[in-house]
């Protein structure tokens, strides 16, 4: 587990499990400052999306409401484009920042698979996705 996140992860990582229209959530929407799509989907459960395609960020919130998961893109990928304030969403994180960085950066991971590596911050988690390369992308 990281020691101490530095950077607006934390305000990110706060907003999780919150209710919309938690202060807390639309406070990290200020951050991402620009327009953004909401979509639903409804398969085993209702699943609303806050895509802000041109800041590579996706809020999804579930059943009523409830922020459960920040997506953050740090290479662009499909609609999303990267997001360009990664310099202050983890201090010392950069773009592609490999798996061997990463881990310099925060410590030994609590799961450190093929593709991912996941690190907890009391009961929620940062969750760093690799490309073929070993380099981020989300």
């Amino acid at each position: 587990m990281p020691s101490k996140l530095i950077g607006d992860a934390n305000v990110f990582l706060d907003c999780i499990g919150r209710q919309h229209p938690d202060n807390r959530i639309l406070d990290a929407a200020l951050i991402v400052a620009t327009d953004f799509a909401i979509t639903e989907t409804n398969y085993d459960e209702k699943i609303e999306y806050w895509e802000f395609f041109k800041r590579g960020v996706c809020f999804a919130f579930y059943d009523a409401q409830q922020l459960n998961t920040v997506f953050i893109y740090t290479q662009a990928l499909e609609a999303y484009q990267a997001y360009p304030l990664l310099r202050d969403l983890i201090k010392g994180l950069n773009y592609g920042s490999s798996r061997s960085e990463i881990i310099k950066l925060l410590g030994f991971p609590a799961t450190n698979s093929h593709h991912y590596i996941k690190y907890y911050v009391g009961k929620k988690y940062i969750h760093f996705e690799f490309d073929n390369f070993d380099n981020s992308e989300l």
